[in-house]
């Protein structure tokens, strides 16, 4: 049996686990005051080959998180972080890609393209500023280069140009059946 003493008097496991239970509430009403996440990037597409272009998106990049009451009320967050260095990682390689800055509602968005130096594997997309790094993972496919085909600059050349040719084409042999005039 448990004893609680207070003095010299033995209190009764009843009185114990009330004492007990009264400080777990106390506990458990407390308010849950911290209004601040931990922040979070998302790599769209979450693979590809160098040259892919990718759309990271942070979220809740703030420059502090104050949990406290100031006057009865919770402080909003600090500022936006700004200076967030965007990093591709592959083993102990690390390329920089684009710096940002957080928006008013602690967000940001970056289109970057995988590096050309980057191998089939592993690798990580860091967003870093003077505070703790986030990652997310990315995966190097292999064979999958953004450059594997025509840019789509010279396709729409090549079309035009084929367009043109075939104008041309047109007109010569309409110039070639039209009987001329004197001739009938």
């Amino acid at each position: 049996m448990m004893r609680l003493v207070v003095g010299r008097r033995r209190l009764g496991a009843p009185v114990a686990v009330f004492v007990g239970g009264l400080a777990l509430a106390g506990i458990a009403s407390l308010p849950a005051w911290a209004q601040c996440p931990a922040p979070t990037i998302e790599v769209q597409p979450s693979g590809g080959g160098p040259g892919r272009d990718v759309t990271i998106t942070g979220q809740a990049f703030m420059a502090g998180c104050t949990d406290e009451l100031l006057q009865g009320e919770v402080r909003p967050p600090d500022r936006p972080q700004a200076g967030i260095r965007i990093v591709f990682v592959q083993g102990s390689r690390v390329t920089p890609l684009a710096t940002v800055d957080a928006g008013p509602d602690y967000t940001f968005t970056a289109a970057v393209a995988v590096p050309e130096s980057a191998r089939p594997g592993r690798a990580t997309i860091r967003a870093a500023s003077t505070y703790q790094p986030v990652d997310a993972p990315f995966t190097v496919l292999a064979g999958a280069s953004a450059h594997s085909g025509p840019s789509p600059t010279v396709l729409l050349a090549g079309v035009l140009l084929l367009l043109a040719g075939l104008g041309s084409a047109g007109v010569v042999a309409a110039r070639i059946r039209k009987p001329r005039s004197n001739e009938r």
